[in-house]
């Protein structure tokens, strides 16, 4: 018996197989590279038709403007008040309220810098100035209400001391109190206080008084957002143990 006894003859006609499968697999790399290149190229030119949709793209609202840009809402572009000046809310959050929308945000303006205390997280900060208000009935043209919560300039102590942090307002209307009830991020520069501030007025357009801040629960607080039910209760969310869970 010889070195190859032990292996099992195959037939002419399994060879042609044979050699036509590895004829065949041999392509496949290059048919393979050849698909993956049509791909690359068919995502580039629907990359760059799509960009040039989207740079053109608006959404019709109803307007009496005669104005171009005051016809529509332009995705991804600054918005601009009724008084030509770019809207500064920050953060923001909107209520409906008697056929008007009423949008709130921080107001940011001044010199960004990076307070020492925040170094090795890169926590940059703005000074305060306050929380804007626009009203609009349309949600295109918005006129400037003004700083209906602003920072204070003589208490150190203050909650809304310029040296402070205070963010993410959101307002809802208490049917109980009629009072209208601004929730809001507050905290020191070192976001180390995380607090839920709360600021009330007699109307939407403010201005507004500060109450208070506290730990709701005990527990951190900072980014938040408000729920109003159909029963009118009101529910705060917000982020907790240094922004590990939601509240």
């Amino acid at each position: 018996m010889n070195e190859h006894s032990h292996l099992i003859p195959i037939s002419k006609n399994a060879c042609d197989v044979y050699h036509r499968q590895r004829r065949y697999y041999s392509y496949l790399p290059s048919c393979i590279t050849i698909t993956i290149l049509c791909i690359c190229f068919f995502l580039v030119l629907t990359n760059k038709h799509f960009q040039g949709i989207r740079s053109t793209t608006t959404i019709p609202i109803i307007s009496s403007s005669i104005d171009h840009k005051n016809k529509y809402i332009h995705p991804g572009f600054i918005f601009f008040d009724t008084q030509n000046k770019p809207i500064n809310a920050h953060g923001g959050g909107l209520i409906f309220y008697n056929n008007t929308y009423y949008w709130y945000g921080e107001i940011k303006v001044g010199k960004t810098y990076l307070p020492p205390s925040n170094a090795d997280w890169g926590g940059t900060r703005v000074d305060l100035t306050g929380i804007s208000c626009y009203s609009s009935t349309d949600l295109l043209h918005w006129r400037y209400e003004g700083n209906v919560l602003p920072a204070v300039t003589n208490d150190t102590e203050h909650d809304l001391y310029v040296d402070k942090v205070a963010e993410r307002p959101k307002v809802v209307y208490n049917e109980q109190t009629n009072k209208f009830v601004m929730w809001l991020h507050i905290d020191s520069m070192d976001y180390k206080r995380a607090r839920s501030g709360v600021a009330t007025s007699d109307r939407p357009e403010g201005p507004f008084t500060c109450i208070q801040s506290f730990r709701p629960n005990n527990q951190m607080a900072r980014d938040l957002t408000i729920y109003v039910d159909d029963d009118t209760r009101a529910y705060l969310f917000y982020s907790s143990e240094d922004n590990a869970a939601i509240q």
